[in-house]
């Protein structure tokens, strides 16, 4: 059994987009709930990248930069680019639930022929 994750629904869903095949409510709903429980998971991915920077800026702020220097030294690593890609992904959630919400809703009106 393939495991589910944020990228697995998304990447779903962007398949029925690509092929423009219609979504019923009942998906839009489905996927929301389940994006929004792995919401937490994804956060803490976030956390963890975010420690690493502040250590990362700490440590080259011991080693005498400033903080301004240390900074500009954090946001040029793989592990600053990492956490940006992961706030977007955040975001992209967050809205993707927003979006299914009004989707589902406007699709079951559809469905019902108003």
């Amino acid at each position: 059994m393939t495991e589910i994750t944020t990228n697995t629904i998304i990447d779903s869903l962007s398949e029925y987009v690509k092929s423009k095949t219609p979504i019923a409510p009942s998906t839009w709903v489905d996927a929301a709930a389940k994006l929004n429980l792995l919401l937490s998971d994804e956060n803490d991915i976030l956390y963890e990248l975010e420690h690493k920077i502040a250590v990362d800026r700490k440590d080259y702020m011991e080693q005498g930069m400033t903080a301004a220097k240390a900074k500009v030294y954090v946001e040029a690593t793989d592990g600053y680019k990492d956490y940006r890609k992961q706030k977007a992904r955040i975001e992209q959630v967050i809205e993707f639930v927003r979006i299914a919400k009004v989707q589902s809703r406007v699709r079951s009106e559809e469905f019902k022929g108003y």
